[in-house]
């Protein structure tokens, strides 16, 4: 177990984390990268420094901005969340460890749960009349679909899923989903009464978007580049949402504590 560590950032999920290190006894402090003067020499004190909740680009650019100071200590262990690859090697160049949560399957499985939760609090508040027997269409079958799949078809809703591998359509069949091909669903986009892409890459062009319903609703899940431009959608005058990024927005002692769990299982704390 660590004797000390440096949460970076002061959004709701860094938030939390600190609360949750104080109710396990580990001397930890929040610390704004906005500050330069805080950062200058102070993180080296810490065994650990969690990075900002998304570990991205723009979150972290006070590495590149400090790379001369020397932030970290040698061995010191770095954690955060779909760190980018170039960011890994800069430190892992320095001696410095690093610790991934985003390439934990635990980890990752929870985070789907909270944004499929986070998809059906935007279904919700999207919806001003009875879900049951609507016609749904979800594109992809993998973390975040299955779960949503289910919850639709429980709200009473007829559930179409598309795919493009045979085993994801052999699966969602088993499952007793309607399954489509990618490839040979546009003929039917007119049907759908709401979309959910869960797909990380176009599959939707502007002749599509012009074929939905009027009433459509589609929710973009997917990471960039999305499913769908959204320009399309208000063009047509139809509505387009984006969902992505939910469990940090919606539920972000959630996300803390799914850090604390990867944290624990991984020894790094108590």
């Amino acid at each position: 177990m660590n004797n000390s560590v440096a949460v970076i950032g002061k959004n709701a999920v860094q938030t939390a984390l600190q609360r949750i290190f104080i109710s396990k006894g580990v001397c930890s402090e929040l610390i704004d990268p906005s500050e330069p003067l805080t950062l200058s020499g102070r993180l080296q004190s810490f065994d650990s420094v969690v990075l900002p909740f998304p570990s991205k680009d723009d979150n972290i650019s006070f590495i590149k901005e400090h790379e001369r100071e020397g932030l970290f200590e040698k061995n010191q262990l770095i954690i955060g969340g779909m760190i980018p690859e170039k960011v890994i090697n800069h430190l892992e160049k320095a001696y410095v460890r690093v610790a991934d949560y985003f390439l934990d399957e635990a980890y990752v499985l929870k985070n789907a749960y909270l944004t499929y939760q986070g998809v059906l609090r935007l279904l919700s508040e999207n919806t001003d009349s009875f879900l049951a027997e609507k016609t749904v269409l979800v594109t992809g079958y993998g973390r975040i679909a299955k779960p949503l799949c289910l919850a639709l078809r429980t709200l009473g809703m007829k559930v179409y899923v598309a795919v493009r591998s045979d085993i994801q359509s052999a699966e969602a069949g088993m499952m007793g989903f309607n399954t489509l091909k990618i490839n040979s669903m546009k003929g039917a986009l007119f049907y759908f009464d709401y979309i959910f892409n869960t797909v990380p890459f176009n599959i939707f062009d502007e002749k599509d978007i012009r074929h939905l319903k009027n009433s459509c609703v589609y929710f973009e899940i997917a990471s960039f580049p999305y499913g769908a431009l959204s320009e399309h959608f208000g063009f047509y005058g139809k509505k387009y949402i984006l969902s992505s990024a939910l469990p940090g927005k919606f539920y972000p002692s959630g996300v803390a504590e799914n850090i604390a769990e990867y944290l624990s299982r991984k020894g790094i704390i108590k």
